[in-house]
């Protein structure tokens, strides 16, 4: 039973940090749209937030096993090509990630009929 508590604590850390990344991705904008909205009655666009979730979460994913396997080593070194394909994923994501941000930002600043 304690071996199987041991395991899971690996995996639990990981979607926790998987969590936090996207929390802290997504919480900024949702925070600014609901702030800077000119109507007050107006619905924030949560499929929007949620789809920005996902992929918060998705770069996290892609990410994280290079981070962990470079922290455990103290060094880029011993990273696999594997692990160099998660890291150029996540670029990636990363990057349509910072294309729908710029995208939404006059909406995040409460512009009016911005879409």
């Amino acid at each position: 039973m304690h071996q199987s508590l041991l395991n899971l604590a690996p995996l639990t850390m990981r979607v926790a940090f998987v969590l936090a990344f996207a929390v802290l991705l997504v919480a900024p904008f949702a925070a600014m749209e609901a702030v800077n909205s000119a109507n007050a009655q107006a619905e924030l666009p949560t499929f929007l937030f949620a789809l920005m979730f996902v992929h918060a979460a998705l770069i996290a994913v892609a990410v994280s096993p290079a981070v962990q396997r470079a922290l455990q080593t103290k060094g880029i070194r011993s990273l696999s090509l594997l692990h160099w394909f998660g890291v150029l994923a996540g670029v990636v994501l990363l990057a349509i990630y910072v294309g729908v941000v710029l995208d939404q930002m006059p909406c995040f600043l409460g512009v009016p009929n911005c879409d």
